[in-house]
C-alpha cells in the first residue's frame, strides 16, 4: 500500500537529488511491504491470541454515499481519507452510512490460520476482504440479511476464517446496514484453539442461562395453574419473550430457528423484545396493584405497556425497521427506570412484595450499566461483561420469582389471619348473643316500666292539658249561654259584643293551643322534617319583632333588635321562628311597664341568638321542669295572660333537631335571657355539570365564600348517587347533560320529600330562553343564571341560599 507525498518536505528532497538515486528509491518503495503514512501498528499473529481487540490497529471511512466499491476504497484518492481508530469498541452510533475498516496483519513465522470475530451480532451485512497477494482479495460475507448457511464457519456470531501468509498482509471489512441503525465493529482476533475453547466456555455460559430461565418459566407456570393468580400468567409471559428476546439476541434463533429468513433476522429480535416489555408491565400493575395504590402511576405503566405492544406490532409487520430500531428502541432505556420507580413509590405505599421487585430490577439495571460501561471501553470486554444484562435478567427473573412466592406467603398469612379473627368473632359473637339474650330479657323488663311510667307521664299530660283545654272551652260555653239566655234581638249593642269578643279569644286561644300540641307531636314524633337554609338574621328578627310590637307598646314595653346588619344563621326558618315567637312573647308576657326585651348575637357565640328582658326573671323552682311537656310550668303574665304551658318545650325541642341547644340564664329581680345555641356548620354545595373547565370556574368562585365546601357531579344520574349519601345545602346545576339532563334532575329532586327544601340554582349557556328558564322555575329550581359565570352575579345569588 502506497501513499502520495507530494508537497511533503520528503516530496521536495526527492525533487533535488539525482535522476538514477531517484529510480532507485522508487524501486525500493514498490518492493517495501505495503503500509500507511503514518505508522498504522499491525496485527501480530501469534499462536497466543485469544480475543484481541483490534480497535487500536484499525483505521476507518465512512461512506455516506454507500456506493463506493473496494477498487475505489484502495484507491490512493479513497485511502488516504482513512482516519485511525484509538478505541477498542468501534461503536459510531445510529448511522446508514456504508462504514470500512482497514488494518495491517503482521505474521513473523510461517504461513497460519486465525479467526476474525465480528462480537455485535446484530449486524445485516460484513463483507471481509482478506489481502492475498497472488489473487488481489478473498472474500468472506456475513450478517444476518444473507442465509446462514452462506456462513464459512457456523457459528451464532459473524466469524470469518483467515489465512495469515507470512510477512504483512492487510485486510478490509465492509458493514452496510439495513437501514439506520446502531454501527458496532467491535472486532476480534483469535487463534483457532483458543477460540474452540472461549465458544465452548461462552456455550456453557448460556446454556447455564437458559437452564435458569427455562427452570423459572415452567416453575412459574406450575405455580399458576396451581393457584390461578393473574399475576403469575403475566410473569410467565414475560419470562417466555424475555428468554426468545435473548435467544435471538445471542444469534441462536438466527442458527437454528430462521436462518433463511432475512425479515426474521431483523425484526424477531425487537418484535420479542417490546412483547416482553408489554408483559412486565401488566404483572407489574397486577402485582403492586398500581390501580389502588397509585392510579397516576398505573396510568403511566398502562401508556407504556400499550406503547410496547404497540412497538411489538410495529416491528412484526416490517413497516419502518427504522422507526423501531432508531427512535422506538432508545426510548425503551427509560423503561426499567419507571419500573424501578413503581416498585419504590408503591413500597412507600405499605406494598410489601415490592421489597423484591425493587432489588430484582436493580440487577438489571447494574446489568445494563456494565454492559454500557463495556461499549464505551471503561470496562474491560470479558464474558461477565458481554452477558452483564443476561445475568442481571437472569437474577431478576429469581428475585420476581421470590416476590411472587413472598406475595403468596404474605396473602396465606393475611388469610390465616382472617380465619383467626372468624373464629374469635364467632366465640365472641357467641358470647355476645347470650350477652344480647340477658341484655334483651332486661330490657324487655325496662321497656315495661318504661311503659308504665310513660302511661302515667301521659295520663299527666293529659290532665294538664285538659285544665288548659277547660279554660278556654269554658269561656266559649259561658258566651254561648249568655246568648241563649239573651235569645232575640238584643237592645244593648254592648252585651252583644262583649259575648262575641269573649267567644272569638276564647276559640283563638283553643286553635293556638291545638296548633301547639300538633307541632308538639310531630317534633318529637320526628315527622316534621327540617328545610334548613342560610338567613340574614337582622331582618328575620325585625319581621317577628314587628308582629309582636304592638302588644308591647299597649304594656309600655321596648323591644330591641340588636342583631348585626352582617349576622347570618343555617336554619328552617319556619321552625326556628316558632321558637323566636314564642320566647318573645314569653318576654312580653312577663315585662311590665317600662321594661325592655332585646335580641341579640351574643359577642362570644356568632352562632347563637339571645332574647333578654328586664322583667322579673323565673322562680328558681320552676327551673328544672322549664322544658319539660310532662310538668306543666307555666303561670299568668304581668297583666293576667294566660299562656299555654307548651311554648318553652316545643321551642327547646326545635334548637334540639337543630342540633343545638335552648339555654335559660335568670335570676329572681333580674330578668332572664334565653339564648339559642347552633352547631357549627359548613354549607355544602354540589356542582353538576358535563364540563370539567365549568365545573372548575364555579369551584374557583365559591373558594371566595368562606364556610363552603364543594362536591361534583357530571351528570344526574351521579349527582343522585351522590346525594344518596351525603347532605347537601345547594344544588347547581346545568341543563344539557348527558344520561340525566338537568330538567329531569330537578323533577326527580322535588318529588322526593328529602330534597325538597334544598334549593336549586340553574346555571346554563346553551339554553338562555323564557321558555327554559319558565320550564326550570315550573320543575321547582330557585334561581337561574347564565354562562359563563359572572362574580358580582353568581355569587350573590349564591350567599343568598348558603351565605
Amino acid at each position: 500500500m502506497t501513499k502520495t507525498f507530494a508537497g511533503s518536505p520528503r516530496g521536495r528532497w526527492f525533487a533535488v537529488v539525482p535522476g538514477h538515486a531517484l529510480m532507485v528509491a522508487v524501486a525500493l518503495m514498490l518492493a517495501a511491504p505495503p503500509c500507511p503514512a503514518f505508522a498504522l501498528e499491525p496485527l501480530l499473529i501469534n499462536p497466543s491470541m485469544d480475543g484481541v481487540y483490534l480497535g487500536l490497529h484499525v483505521e476507518h471511512l465512512e461512506d455516506a454515499t454507500g456506493k463506493l466499491t473496494l477498487d475505489e476504497i484502495t484507491s490512493p484518492l479513497h485511502k488516504q481519507r482513512f482516519v485511525p481508530e484509538k478505541q477498542k469498541t468501534l461503536g459510531f452510533g445510529f448511522s446508514d452510512s456504508v462504514h470500512w475498516f482497514h488494518f495491517l496483519v503482521q505474521n513473523p513465522g510461517g504461513p497460519a490460520r486465525w479467526n476474525l470475530q465480528m462480537e455485535h451480532i446484530l449486524l445485516s451485512r460484513v463483507t471481509v476482504f482478506e489481502g492475498v497477494r497472488e489473487t488481489g482479495y478473498r472474500r468472506h460475507e456475513g450478517g444476518n440479511q444473507i442465509p446462514f448457511d452462506r456462513r464459512e464457519i457456523a457459528h451464532r456470531k459473524n466469524v470469518f476464517p483467515m489465512t495469515a501468509p507470512t510477512g504483512a498482509s492487510e485486510v478490509y471489512v465492509e458493514i452496510r446496514p439495513y437501514s439506520k441503525m446502531a454501527i458496532n465493529a467491535y472486532m476480534t482476533a483469535w487463534d483457532e484453539n483458543h477460540f474452540i475453547r472461549a465458544s465452548a466456555a461462552d456455550d456453557f455460559i448460556l446454556a447455564f442461562f437458559y437452564g435458569v430461565m427455562a427452570a423459572m418459566f415452567f416453575y412459574n407456570l406450575f405455580i399458576y395453574v396451581s393457584v390461578r393468580d393473574i399475576s403469575y400468567l403475566w410473569y410467565v409471559s414475560y419470562l417466555f419473550f424475555a428468554t426468545l428476546t435473548y435467544f435471538a439476541a445471542n444469534g441462536f434463533a438466527f442458527q437454528y430457528w430462521w436462518p433463511d429468513s432475512a425479515y426474521l433476522a431483523r425484526e424477531g429480535i425487537w418484535t420479542l423484545y417490546a412483547a416482553a416489555y408489554a408483559f412486565i408491565f401488566l404483572f407489574t400493575r397486577s402485582f403492586l396493584e398500581t390501580r389502588g395504590r397509585l392510579p397516576v402511576l398505573d396510568k403511566a405503566l398502562a401508556a407504556a405497556g400499550a406503547a410496547s405492544a404497540g412497538i411489538s406490532a410495529l416491528a412484526a409487520s416490517d413497516i419502518s425497521f427504522y422507526f423501531v430500531n432508531s427512535v422506538a428502541y432508545p426510548l425503551t432505556l427509560l423503561f426499567p427506570l419507571l419500573l424501578l420507580l413503581a416498585g419504590f413509590l408503591s413500597m412507600a405505599k405499605g406494598a410489601r412484595q415490592a421489597r423484591f421487585y425493587i432489588l430484582a430490577w436493580s440487577f438489571f439495571i447494574t446489568g445494563m450499566i456494565v454492559y454500557i460501561l463495556k461499549d464505551s471501553g471503561t470496562l474491560p470486554y470479558t464474558s461477565l461483561t458481554v452477558n452483564s444484562v443476561q445475568a442481571g435478567t437472569m437474577f431478576e427473573a429469581l428475585l420476581l420469582s421470590l416476590a411472587l412466592a413472598d406475595r403468596i406467603r404474605i396473602l396465606r398469612a393475611e388469610k390465616e389471619h382472617v380465619e383467626a379473627l372468624h373464629r374469635d368473632n364467632l366465640e365472641r359473637s357467641k358470647e355476645t348473643l347470650e350477652r344480647m339474650v340477658a341484655e334483651r330479657t332486661t330490657d324487655l323488663v325496662q321497656a315495661k316500666e318504661r311503659a308504665e311510667s310513660a302511661t302515667k307521664l301521659k295520663d299527666r299530660f293529659v290532665e294538664l292539658v285538659s285544665h288548659d283545654l277547660r279554660s278556654p272551652i269554658g269561656s266559649i260555653k259561658v258566651a254561648l249561654e249568655l246568648a241563649l239566655q239573651r235569645a232575640g234581638p238584643m237592645k244593648d249593642e254592648r252585651d252583644r259584643e262583649a259575648i262575641l269578643t269573649l267567644a272569638h279569644e276564647s276559640s283563638g286561644r283553643l286553635l293556638d293551643f291545638i296548633d301547639h300540641l300538633l307541632d308538639v307531636s310531630r317534633m318529637r314524633t320526628g315527622t316534621i322534617t327540617l328545610h334548613k337554609r342560610w338567613v340574614e338574621m337582622r331582618p328575620y328578627v325585625e319581621g317577628y319583632r314587628k308582629g309582636l310590637l304592638p302588644g308591647a307598646e299597649q304594656k309600655g314595653i321596648r323591644v330591641d333588635n340588636l342583631v348585626p346588619e352582617e349576622a347570618r344563621l343555617f336554619i328552617d326558618p319556619a321552625l326556628y321562628g316558632e321558637a323566636l315567637r314564642n320566647l318573645l312573647a314569653n318576654a312580653i308576657k312577663f315585662c311590665r311597664s317600662g321594661d325592655v326585651v332585646s335580641i341579640h348575637m351574643p359577642k362570644d357565640d356568632p352562632r347563637a341568638l339571645a332574647v333578654k328582658d328586664t322583667g322579673p326573671g323565673i322562680d328558681p323552682e320552676l327551673l328544672p321542669d322549664i322544658f319539660s311537656h310532662e310538668v306543666l310550668t307555666t303561670s299568668r303574665g304581668s297583666q293576667g295572660e294566660v299562656g299555654t304551658g307548651i311554648g318553652l318545650p316545643h321551642s327547646y325541642d326545635i334548637l334540639k333537631a337543630h342540633g343545638g341547644e335552648l339555654v335559660v340564664r335568670t335570676a329572681p329581680g333580674e330578668g332572664a335571657a334565653f339564648v339559642m345555641r347552633l352547631p357549627e356548620v359548613r354549607a355544602v354545595a354540589l356542582l353538576v355539570d358535563d364540563q370539567d373547565p365549568h365545573r372548575a370556574m364555579m369551584r374557583e368562585e365559591l373558594k371566595a365564600l368562606d364556610g363552603v365546601e364543594t362536591i361534583e357531579a357530571a351528570d344526574g344520574i351521579a349527582a343522585l348517587q351522590t346525594l344518596s349519601e351525603t347532605r347537601v345545602d345547594l344544588i347547581i346545576t346545568d341543563i344539557q347533560m348527558p344520561n340525566m339532563d338537568g330538567y329531569a334532575l330537578i323533577g326527580e329532586l322535588r318529588k322526593n320529600p328529602f330534597f325538597a327544601g334544598v334549593p336549586i340554582i340553574v346555571a346554563t349557556s346553551t339554553e338562555d330562553s323564557p321558555s327554559a328558564r319558565s320550564r326550570a322555575f315550573e320543575l321547582g329550581a330557585d334561581d337561574y343564571v347564565v354562562k359563563p359565570i359572572r362574580t358580582a352575579d353568581f355569587l350573590p345569588r349564591v350567599r343568598h341560599f348558603i351565605g
